[in-house]
């Protein structure tokens, strides 16, 4: 996998053509930058405002044409090559009307695990409280050929203390992230338990070891390049900080979102799932996250392991 942007790309985001969409972004909190192979995509509730690729006489500006079917507005056409700093203005005159369609299209067609991960990305990331999390969301909806495996979000754990955040050269934990929304996400194909085997076969294959470790130091990359480019709001917010992988052992986190807890359907998931879960624990940490009041703000004190996260499942389940 490699995620990142060229040299180039990078300095036309900071001084050069695409200067004023990198401002736009960074002003506009409803928006969600991820780096992906010398391109980019803009997230707007989960969807794809703009997939911007470079090409040798500048850059290639999509958008997803489909949002634009069965709605009240007309979809605009701004130029698809960008080639001047006025082709790219006409891309972001046209975004207020943009996310306009998409919210019309998102209240027909809801595609609410994907809003999700934006609005955990948004909290972690860029809201008031980021500065006092411990987890930062690195990207979302990440295919990886060279391991096989599809990923709904990617984390780093730099838990928030005084020692931690004065460091210039921090050391990170990374973190694969599985949401779930709703009860019906829970069982079956891509249900917890297919997950569950995904990352054993993914973590534990002595085959992968060298694809995991490229994995990890690409993901690093990525994440000193996302902190470059103003993506983490955090107290200092030093874009000169350069993060380290503290080791190769990833977290596996599980978060659910839009669950009935009076529903036994979880409980009775990862009752059947808990023996896997434990052997797991030699070469990964599974952890699932459990709101508090904070709401997606995630803490490290709120990643509960298998047995303390059942017990909590088995209170929520009792008659009152």
């Amino acid at each position: 996998m490699n995620r990142l942007l060229s040299p180039e790309f990078e300095h036309d985001l900071f001084n050069g053509l695409l200067k004023e969409l990198h401002e736009y972004v960074l002003s506009d909190k409803t928006l969600m930058l991820a780096i992906r192979e010398n391109s980019l995509n803009v997230y707007y509730r989960g969807g794809n405002l703009l997939k911007l690729a470079k090409k040798t006489y500048g850059y290639d500006a999509q958008i997803d044409e489909n949002y634009g079917k069965k709605q009240p507005l007309t979809m605009p056409h701004p130029p698809n090559k960008i080639e001047t700093k006025t082709d790219i203005a006409q891309w972001l005159s046209v975004f207020p009307t943009y996310k306009q369609i998409m919210d019309f299209r998102f209240s027909r067609e809801p595609e609410t695990e994907r809003e999700y991960q934006q609005v955990v990305a948004k909290v972690n990331n860029l809201a008031p409280i980021s500065s006092a999390t411990d987890y930062f969301i690195a990207d979302v909806e990440l295919p990886d050929n060279d391991v096989g495996a599809k990923f709904d979000m990617l984390a780093f754990k730099w838990p928030c203390t005084s020692k931690n955040r004065r460091q210039s050269t921090p050391d990170i934990q990374l973190a694969l992230i599985e949401m779930k929304y709703g009860n019906n996400a829970l069982k079956g194909n891509a249900g917890i338990a297919d997950h569950l085997k995904q990352f054993e076969d993914l973590l534990n294959d002595q085959k992968n070891q060298q694809k995991i470790k490229n994995l990890a130091e690409s993901q690093i990359i990525q994440i000193n390049q996302l902190n470059r480019l103003g993506m983490f709001d955090y107290e200092g917010n030093d874009k000169g900080r350069i993060f380290n992988l503290k080791d190769s052992r990833y977290e596996v986190i599980f978060l659910f979102g839009g669950l009935n807890l009076r529903s036994s359907t979880l409980l009775k998931e990862l009752t059947k799932v808990s023996t896997l879960i434990k052997s797991m624990e030699s070469f990964c940490d599974v952890r699932f996250f459990v709101p508090t009041s904070a709401g997606f703000a995630l803490y490290a004190s709120c990643m509960f392991n298998i047995d303390a996260y059942i017990e909590f499942l088995e209170k929520s389940n009792k008659e009152e």
